[in-house]
């Protein structure tokens, strides 16, 4: 009969033995299932109906989202919703953005910054910053698009675990004149959960 203590072993090494990697070499795996990360990126705007002023049916928005460090671009948008006028009788928008940094914790989102801007279009026969020329001679300059869009911004951030932290910005006056890009000042917001 053979001593029990030659068939006496651990899990760990019956593990190891088959090649299974023991549990606190799992330990980095598991704990990577508990992070929360970046999958949806929005502005949310309002539009106002007090003495506001409505963003352009071709006016292109422009947002740009970061850690509050500003280090991580954590998500943004180029000329967005340029064919989509925003009313000004409190006409709220959702414009979707680009999630530049997907692998970004959620604990890492708690204060954000960012920024919208604008630049408009517009002009003779929808003529973007030009002149008009006849035989090679320029005779006229077009009239590039002019816009004046009163809002108040916030951000919409939805994570792989469900949560959708929420910031909010104050009231913004923007002009964009000769088609130049204008921008509002970094906004810094802290989140709001907002489990829906």
């Amino acid at each position: 009969m053979q001593p029990k203590a030659a068939l006496t072993f651990t899990v760990a090494s019956l593990l190891l033995s088959l090649g299974v990697p023991t549990v606190s070499r799992l330990r980095p795996f598991f704990e990577s299932l508990d992070e929360s990360t970046l999958v949806r990126a929005e502005l949310m705007t309002r539009t106002p109906g007090d003495d506001g002023d409505n963003k352009d049916h071709d006016t292109g928005v422009f947002v740009e989202v970061r850690t509050a460090d500003g280090v991580t671009r954590v998500a943004n948008i180029s000329n967005g919703d340029s064919d989509t006028e925003y009313r000004d009788d409190g006409h709220v928008a959702y414009l979707v953005l680009h999630v530049d940094s997907s692998a970004i914790d959620e604990s890492k989102c708690a204060t954000i910054k960012f920024r919208v801007g604008i630049a408009a279009k517009g002009g003779l026969m929808g003529e973007h910053n030009g002149q008009l020329v006849v035989n090679g001679v320029p005779i006229w300059d077009l009239p590039s698009g002019n816009d004046r869009w009163v809002f108040v911004p916030g951000i919409v951030l939805r994570f792989s675990s469900g949560h959708k932290l929420v910031y909010s910005g104050g009231r913004q006056d923007l002009r964009s004149t000769a088609g130049n890009l204008v921008w509002t000042n970094w906004i810094t917001a802290t989140s709001t959960l907002d489990r829906d």
